[in-house]
């Protein structure tokens, strides 16, 4: 009997962040960062037990999860090939393995029906993009990115509605720079579907084969005002 969480939580993680840049020239740039594991507090929710043969049937409870976000390391390079052209690529490997609420746990489905963690496995991200200034005030923007599909086979069923499956997406954008702080960005994004399958072994669904398909379409604006950095 899975209950449902009412409402949210909002809590605070700590990490630290660090990297180093090399102005190789006037035309090429690299850079590498490496950002650590952030841990949350815990997250807790109200809920009601919905266990008609416990005492409790009925009476609230609380749902906690202990989540952390994944330590990633990270190198990328731009270059500048012509005076309005502004070429980027980067790679980026997390470390969901290690990561509490990702990792899976022995067993990933506890006793109780509860599940450890999502199985997610560490993932390698590689991604490229271009910026062309049409004019003083109008740059174009266009990217492509490819990731690993962290979620294994056989953690299908318990990984149904994360936003892990998109594996290629496909972006272009525009951004106006009427002036020197001030700029409007938009883009748009596209996640090609991908899909995967995998046997179940979770309660009801033991022995069922679970499929999950999903693709992604993303529009974003940006306005940014007074940075130092335009």
């Amino acid at each position: 009997y899975y209950p449902s969480g009412a409402g949210g939580d909002v809590q605070f993680a700590v990490g630290f962040l660090g990297g180093v840049v090399w102005n190789i020239n006037d035309m090429v740039t690299v850079g590498a960062s490496y950002n650590s594991k952030r841990a949350f507090e815990t997250f807790s929710f109200n809920a009601v037990d919905l266990n008609p043969t416990d005492p409790s049937f009925g009476f609230p409870r609380e749902l906690s999860v202990k989540l952390e976000l994944p330590a990633v390391l990270a190198g990328g390079v731009s270059a500048t090939p012509l005076p309005d052209l502004l070429m980027a690529a980067d790679v980026r490997y997390l470390f969901y393995e290690d990561a509490v609420g990702f990792a899976a746990t022995s067993p990933v489905v506890q006793p109780a029906g509860s599940v450890g963690g999502l199985g997610w496995e560490n993932a390698l991200v590689v991604a490229v993009g271009a910026q062309y200034r049409l004019s003083e005030a109008v740059y174009l923007r266009a990217g492509y990115n490819d990731a690993d599909n962290p979620t294994p086979d056989d953690l299908a069923a318990i990984n149904v509605g994360t936003s892990s499956l998109v594996e290629k997406h496909l972006s272009i954008g525009f951004g106006w720079r009427p002036a020197r702080r001030f700029e409007v960005a938009a883009s748009y994004t596209r996640g090609i579907e991908a899909s995967r399958t995998g046997m179940s072994d979770v309660g009801i669904l033991d022995g069922v084969s679970i499929t999950n398909t999903q693709s992604e379409h993303t529009f974003a604006v940006q306005v940014t005002l007074g940075s130092r950095g335009l």
